[in-house]
This record gives structure tokens, C-alpha cells and sequence, in this order.
């Protein structure tokens, strides 16, 4: 049974959006056919002003909580990890992370996955970077004319 198009369908739809209107909290509006256009423009700038004004705030909550969240998250982790390695090891220390040097090896254990790294070769690594870049800025200087007046 196909009701668009008809009258019946027509005033329904015209009750519905009355009923919508007239339902909102704070509306002054009685009739709609004799509005004036400046004060309908009016009405939806402010009404623009506050669907911003609603967003930003709720933007800023959802941010607060997530930091929150955050927060405690990584609060009670770390609270967790020391009361266990108290119970276990006899010592209180965060143990999830942890750096040791051991020379020229420097060692990193991560949720017990160790990785140790060569301090040996990085310091060649970084010596070849440094040599290089001076390389770089003298043919620089070489190119570029000085601005010395």
C-alpha cells in the first residue's frame, strides 16, 4: 500500500516535523511561516555557533579521557611489574625495560627479549657519518659564494 504522494501521507509527515520542533528543549519557535528571513539566518548562526561550541567541548573530553586512561593504564603496569619483581627477585625495580652496559656492548631487554648492540661498530658508523657530512659542508662553502660585505 503506496501512502507518498497522497494527502493522508502529506499531513503526517507535516504533524511529524511539528511534533520534532515543538519537542526540543528551548524552542521558542510557534510558527513557522511567519518567521523573518534575517531572524532565521540569525537563529542558524547561532545554532551553527553552538553545534561547534558542543563538538569542541566533547573533543576535548574524549582527549582528557583517553589521557586518562593512558595514565592509569601505564600507572598500574608499572605498579604491577615492581610489586612482582619484589615478590620474585627480592629487589624493587621496573624490569619490563632495562639497559645494561657491559662494556662495548651495550645490552637491552625488553619483556625478557634481549638485544645487545655493538657500541664498537656504531662508533666507526658514526665517525664515517661525521667525515662525510664535513666533506659535504666544505664542498658547500667551496660553491656557494660567501655574503661577507
Amino acid at each position: 500500500m503506496e501512502l507518498k504522494g497522497t494527502e493522508e501521507y502529506s499531513k503526517a509527515l507535516k504533524t511529524r516535523q511539528q511534533v520534532r520542533i515543538h519537542k526540543r528543549p528551548g524552542n521558542t519557535v510557534t510558527n513557522e511561516n511567519c518567521g523573518d528571513v534575517a531572524m532565521d539566518t540569525e537563529k542558524s548562526a547561532l545554532k551553527r555557533l553552538e553545534v561547534y561550541k558542543r563538538k569542541r567541548i566533547r573533543r576535548k573530553r574524549i582527549v582528557a579521557a583517553a589521557l586518562l586512561f593512558t595514565f592509569l593504564l601505564t600507572a598500574g603496569i608499572v605498579i604491577v611489574d615492581r610489586s612482582v619483581n619484589a615478590l620474585v627477585s627480592g629487589k624493587q625495580a621496573f624490569s619490563m625495560v632495562d639497559v645494561e652496559n657491559h662494556g662495548t656492548i651495550l645490552e637491552i631487554t625488553i619483556m625478557n627479549h634481549k638485544i645487545a648492540i655493538n657500541t664498537v661498530y656504531l662508533k666507526q658508523d658514526l665517525e664515517r657519518l661525521g667525515k662525510f657530512l664535513e666533506e659535504v659542508i666544505q664542498k658547500m662553502r667551496m660553491v656557494l659564494p660567501s655574503h661577507d660585505m
